[in-house]
């Protein structure tokens, strides 16, 4: 027999007179494992814009990185199907007093930079041009200390970039942060390995598993794709391209104005239906999730979801994606910003190079870990890189890049694998991992 208890309703934090008195309960993930209290205690803080109601960002601070969340994610900016509440049941008196969580939302937490104080974002759009320029000035410093000619060149016929909150401010800056690891690594009596070690752990690749031995656990796909976009992929679309060639003509059509990447038509051309049906999934899944990373990845660094002429569902048919693969790209790769009815979505730099990342990790998946070097080649020709340097990328997931033999001079195409059985005895995907070179100390002999 089912056992009947009690629901007690409890005001929320939107129903009370002081909303700045009466925030949360808040509720969060973290999607990168992290579990606070077991892996890093944790302080917390609560941050309220001043002028957008109902913005909060919840930040979790650690020694060395803090998590930080917002009300205001791009995955809200969809229309949300339910809002969650929070309840506590009490055995004894058999009631469960419940309350609306805050905002409705289940806050998504990411690592970001250690130490920035959220508070200088409340005060508002005021002073956001102001902010802008002080950014700007900052990366022009940035550059005039540490760019190559190239890049200096670059940036005095381009006065436009912005630095963002968590990019590094000058010299002096990084001096003080090594000088703070340097004193922790003393204090702790941590060997040079030992401190190698732990600067190595936190990369900015996709999510993988240093410990791993075979590729499939190393990069996990349900780890790569989203939940939220799983289901959503064309699967179905791709596998009838597979087996049909009109199917296949049919899906290069461009039906938005980003068409289908080139590269993903001509693996799909060569792909094998085995009767291995869960490899030929994954295989299709793989593509499907690579296509519309590729064409989101072409397009501008900042994109903008007008409410007035259509949102996301008119962004989505531009890069001929579905919505819930759009969101889930947008809130791992973008920042997101609201002004008016437009929503608009940043990528900086290192969301960038992630992304990249991202590309080319699932690429090789799709190739079952194996990639020959005429698809080296395709793929540089599409992401517009130079062999050698999206060989330095793929090593930066652990993989193996060989030069192919022959042909003409210069730089040559790249097979790349990723932990090859055939290696004897077998090695972790950490090792694998380029090793961090350490300089001698300006001064000493």
């Amino acid at each position: 027999m089912p056992e009947l208890i009690q629901v007690e309703a409890l005001p929320d934090a939107a129903s009370t007179s002081n909303r700045a008195q009466h925030l949360g309960p808040f509720t969060v993930y973290f999607p990168s494992g992290f579990r606070p209290g077991i892996d890093a205690p944790c302080r917390w803080q609560v941050f309220s814009h001043q002028q957008k109601k109902g913005h909060q960002i919840v930040v979790a601070r650690t020694d060395s990185v803090d998590f930080v969340g917002s009300t205001q994610n791009a995955e809200y900016t969809g229309l949300q199907p339910c809002r969650y509440a929070m309840g506590i049941l009490d055995k004894a008196s058999g009631v469960m007093k419940y309350t609306e969580i805050q905002a409705g939302r289940i806050i998504r937490m990411e690592p970001q930079t250690h130490g920035i104080d959220y508070r200088a974002s409340q005060d508002g759009a005021a002073k956001e041009e102001q902010d802008r320029e002080s950014r700007m000035v900052n990366n022009k410093r940035l550059v005039e200390l540490f760019g190559s000619t190239r890049r200096k060149r670059q940036m005095t016929s381009k006065e436009s970039l912005v630095v963002k909150a968590d990019a590094v401010g000058g010299s002096e800056a990084v001096k003080d942060m090594l000088t703070e690891a340097g004193a922790k690594a003393t204090e702790a009596n941590m060997t040079k390995e030992e401190v190698l070690a732990l600067a190595t752990a936190y990369r900015n690749i996709p999510p993988h598993h240093p410990e791993a031995f075979t590729a499939q656990d190393a990069y996990r796909l349900k780890e790569l794709i989203p939940a939220s976009c799983w289901h959503s992929l064309q699967i179905s679309q791709f596998q009838k391209a597979v087996e049909d060639a009109d199917a296949r003509k049919e899906l290069a059509e461009p039906h938005g104005v980003v068409p289908m990447p080139a590269y993903v038509l001509e693996r799909l051309a060569g792909l094998k239906l085995t009767s291995d049906k869960k490899l030929v999934q994954r295989r299709l899944r793989c593509l499907a999730f690579l296509a519309a990373l590729m064409k989101v990845y072409s397009g501008p660094p900042t994109k903008r979801a007008d409410q007035a002429r259509g949102g996301m569902t008119a962004l989505a048919s531009y890069y001929n994606v579905e919505v819930d693969v759009l969101e889930a790209l947008l809130e791992l790769f973008y920042h997101h910003r609201t002004e008016g009815t437009v929503n608009f979505y940043e990528r900086s730099k290192e969301k960038g190079g992630l992304m990249l990342l991202y590309i080319l990790i699932v690429a090789l998946l799709a190739e079952d870990d194996d990639m020959p070097a005429s698809h080296f080649d395709e793929l540089r020709d599409h992401l517009k890189l130079g062999r050698v340097d999206m060989a330095t990328k793929f090593r930066e997931l652990g993989c193996i890049t060989t030069a192919a033999a022959g042909g003409t001079p210069g730089p040559k195409p790249y097979k790349v694998q990723l932990l090859p059985p055939q290696i004897q005895p077998p090695k972790p995907l950490s090792e694998y991992f380029p090793k961090l070179k350490v300089g001698r100390v300006s001064g000493r002999k």
